[in-house]
């Protein structure tokens, strides 16, 4: 699914060339449906004030200690979305189906750096 960043059309299949309801080449890709959803579902809590700063596809860094302490960079996460409600940030994730073991691993790894993530299951 493509969404248009401009109006927030969301087309299903190829990447349109330009948006049929404002006219913007711009695009982000969408990996699911229960994903596309959610997005429509938190960008109308948005314009009801329910929740701000709403980004999306938001990359974190998953970080270690080595032996003598130094810092590590060992991986990534990216986030569905990221938004703020009553004062806190949201970490959140849609998942419509089984979860790897990466997955698992990089969520309790957010979890470690005192970053929890919100899952959303459809």
């Amino acid at each position: 699914i493509y969404e248009c960043n401009g109006c927030g059309l969301q087309v299903k299949g190829d990447r349109p060339a330009q948006c049929k309801s404002c006219g913007r080449l711009d695009f982000s890709k969408i990996d699911s449906t229960a994903e596309a959803r959610r997005l429509g579902e938190l960008r109308l809590l948005q314009r009801a004030s329910i929740i701000s700063n709403l980004e999306t596809q938001v990359r974190f860094s998953l970080m270690a200690a080595r032996a003598d302490g130094t810092a590590v960079k060992v991986g990534e996460y990216i986030a569905d979305a990221v938004y703020i409600r009553d004062g806190q940030q949201v970490i959140e994730d849609t998942k419509p189906g089984v979860m790897t073991d990466l997955a698992q691993w990089k969520l309790r790894h957010m979890a470690a750096q005192g970053m929890p993530v919100k899952i959303v299951n459809r």
